[in-house]
């Protein structure tokens, strides 16, 4: 089963344990677990309307671009606004990376065939 599909079926059975927690549960229950179910409800829902996008943006920042963005929105997910300077320094990485990516196509040494002495 692809990650799509495990997405919907873990959709489908957070939203049925939502319904039921909020139908049928204690007061407790209702306080304490409801409003996280429902918050990882969402998010698996926003998940899946934007896995296609998703996909392609990954496919387009291969490697530790990626992984250096993936690291910054977790920041500020997680951690707000005291996570500036994390992403700060995973913007700043990115930029250094893409623009050493850049003088590495353009080196003229690249361009030149390499021949057996």
């Amino acid at each position: 089963m692809d990650v799509k599909k495990r997405c919907s079926v873990a959709l489908c059975l957070f939203a049925a344990i939502c319904v039921g927690l909020w139908l049928l549960g204690s007061k407790e229950a209702k306080d304490g677990a409801l409003p996280i179910l429902i918050r990882v409800t969402i998010f698996l829902g926003l998940f899946r309307l934007a896995y296609d996008d998703l996909l392609k943006i990954l496919n387009y920042l291969k490697g530790p671009r990626a992984i250096l963005l993936g690291i910054a929105l977790i920041g500020i997910v997680a951690f707000g606004k005291a996570a500036l300077p994390l992403v700060g320094i995973s913007i700043g990485m990115v930029v250094l990376l893409t623009v050493f990516n850049i003088f590495q196509r353009n080196s003229p040494n690249q361009n030149k065939k390499k021949t057996r002495s």
